[in-house]
């Protein structure tokens, strides 16, 4: 079963940017994206944003590319304003059937609203994913899914991103049984990688 991987903006208000993504499939490096080759407010290929309120509904050119926002001459895809929307990479699908593991590195503009990425994303038909998300108040990040086999085990983590950091992120999802082992960490960019993973659940199917 193959399905698209996505970093995604789950967000009321929130300026959200995604400073880099690698994605390896089967051990393998399967995909790779800085964002450092396009110019300011390019509309980079292959990403359904979704519309505010409405997320089956494209609205092309809502996420951008931006300076990054605590300096430097790196660039980052994100968004600014806008409510309640989403951007998948729906020019790439990455298997299910075998270990997976994606990188990434990620802004929270503000603390004012939800915020987090989706994965394993059939949008828009069926709106089926996974969703690693942190709410507005309260709370670390937490795995979730909408129209497809729900995790059990430790879904949520002790770590909540402060606005205005960088943050990184490690998930690694490898078949078990009939279903996935989904775990995740995640840490500031300023801090090494800790050696266990704050989340890790399991699927059904």
């Amino acid at each position: 079963m193959a399905k698209s991987i996505v970093a995604s903006l789950l967000a009321t208000c929130v300026a959200f940017a995604l400073g880099g993504v690698d994605v390896a499939s089967a051990q393998e490096l399967a995909y790779a994206e800085s964002f450092d080759s396009y110019g300011q407010e390019a509309d980079p290929p292959g990403w359904f944003d979704s519309a505010p309120g409405n997320p089956v509904e494209e609205a092309p050119g809502l996420f951008k590319i931006w300076p990054d926002p605590a300096g430097g001459a790196n660039r980052v895809f994100g968004k600014r304003g806008a409510a309640n929307s989403f951007t998948h990479l729906r020019s790439r699908q990455f298997s299910t059937s075998s270990r997976f593991e994606l990188t990434a590195r990620v802004w929270r503009g503000r603390d004012s609203g939800s915020f987090g990425w989706t994965f394993f994303s059939t949008f828009p038909s069926p709106p089926a994913y996974f969703r690693i998300r942190q709410l507005a108040y309260g709370g670390g990040l937490r795995l979730e899914s909408s129209e497809c086999s729900a995790p059990v085990g430790d879904l949520e983590g002790d770590v909540r991103a402060r606005p205005l950091a960088w943050y990184r992120v490690r998930l690694l999802s490898e078949p078990q049984g009939t279903g996935l082992r989904l775990r995740v960490r995640f840490w500031d960019s300023a801090l090494a990688e800790p050696s266990s993973w704050q989340i890790d659940a399991v699927t059904a199917s």
